[in-house]
């Protein structure tokens, strides 16, 4: 009767922690686009949105943006999203780095100023590139990725001309990761192993 019960209570905790082990999580953001956030900080006045989501747990997520942008100084020809990777010790709104996601359908070197654009990036996308997608997850919620636009000037083309840093709600660095689900249940299974076992011992005796 006691087996019984407590594979039984394996079977309740199973029931209760599988949906943590596969739940997805579901981050939403907006992020303001000017000259002020570029570093160094410059007096353009162009101003961009970006809105969108972070879908998905550390190893399978689609992160999507949709994109506006108006009064650049020149033509668009690069859009990306960069890496805030130096120096360290400063806030990563204060860290430029490097280039590691090219935004989709943006209307480069097609001769606008002004516009908008949507696309997405996956842990697909990633894992094609040969980058962990978990350590690029980790990032997002870290806040250590930003959107920049480069215009055909001397002064923003290599630089940029507006940035934005990407920032999901505070709660979302307390999400926990899918492993979690599942190491309480494998505690959960030791504990009642263990309770099962000191009960037939005491029968035994």
């Amino acid at each position: 009767m006691l087996k019984t019960l407590s594979m039984a209570g394996f079977a309740s905790a199973i029931a209760v922690l599988a949906p943590v082990a596969v739940e997805a999580a579901s981050f939403s953001y907006f992020s303001e686009l000017n000259g002020m956030n570029e570093v160094p900080a410059n007096d353009s006045t162009a101003t961009g949105l970006v809105t969108g989501s972070l879908v998905g747990d550390p190893d399978s997520w689609e992160f999507t943006y949709d994109v506006s942008f108006s009064g650049l100084a020149a033509e668009l020809i690069l859009a990306h999203i960069h890496l805030s990777a130096m120096p360290d010790g400063v806030p990563f709104t204060q860290q430029t780095g490097p280039v590691v996601h090219d935004l989709n359908n943006a209307p480069v070197n097609t001769g606008v100023t002004s516009g908008s654009f949507a696309g997405s990036w996956t842990a697909a996308d990633v894992t094609a590139a040969g980058v962990n997608p978990s350590v690029v997850y980790n990032r997002f919620l870290a806040g250590q990725y930003y959107f920049n636009l480069h215009s055909n000037t001397p002064e923003f083309a290599a630089p940029g001309e507006i940035r934005g840093q990407i920032e999901f709600d505070e709660d979302a660095a307390t999400v926990p990761e899918p492993a979690t689900g599942l190491a309480l249940m494998s505690a959960a299974a030791l504990g009642l192993t263990v309770s099962r076992r000191r009960k037939e011992s005491l029968v035994a005796g």
